[in-house]
C-alpha cells in the first residue's frame, strides 16, 4: 500500500445532548467521575462571561465564559475552539464529553467538516446517536 497516506484517527468523543434544564451536565459529571474525562460545553450562551445564573455555567467545563458579552462570536469560531479542546483532551488520554443543548453549536463541535461561513454543497455525515447510546450504556 505504498503511496497511501493514512488518515488520522479521530478521538472517541462522548456526546450528551438534550433540552434546557434536563440534567445534561449532571450526567456528564457523573460519567467523568467513573472514567477519565473532561467536559466541553457546546452551549451558545455559556461561552459568554457574566451569565452564570442565567446559563447555569459549569466552571469545570471548557469553553464556558470565554467571550465577553459584547463579542459577536460565530459558530465557526466556536467550532475551531471546540475541535482544539477535544483534541487536547484526547491527547491527554482522557475522553472528551461534549455537553450541550444548542443544536447548531453541538453539531459544529462534533462534525469533521469545517464551517467557514461560506455555503457548501458538501454535507457531513449524520451522527448515529443509537450507536453512542448503546456504547455508553455498556460502559455504565
Amino acid at each position: 500500500m505504498a503511496g497511501r497516506r493514512s488518515q488520522p484517527i479521530p478521538p472517541r468523543v462522548l456526546a450528551i445532548f438534550g433540552p434546557t434544564a434536563s440534567g445534561k451536565t449532571a450526567v456528564a459529571e457523573a460519567i467523568a467521575e467513573r472514567i477519565p474525562a473532561e467536559l466541553v460545553s457546546a452551549d451558545s450562551m455559556q461561552v459568554y462571561r457574566g451569565l452564570p445564573i442565567l446559563t447555569n455555567q459549569d466552571d469545570g467545563a471548557r469553553l464556558v465564559g470565554i467571550w465577553p458579552l459584547d463579542r459577536q462570536g460565530t459558530v465557526g469560531e466556536f467550532q475551531q475552539l471546540a475541535h482544539a479542546a477535544i483534541g487536547e483532551i484526547a491527547a491527554s488520554g482522557k475522553t472528551p464529553v461534549v455537553v450541550g443543548g444548542s443544536g447548531l453549536w453541538f453539531q459544529a463541535a462534533l462534525k469533521c467538516s469545517v464551517l467557514t461561513g461560506q455555503s457548501s454543497s458538501r454535507r457531513a455525515s449524520p451522527i448515529n446517536t443509537n450507536s453512542y447510546r448503546s456504547q455508553l450504556l455498556r460502559k455504565l
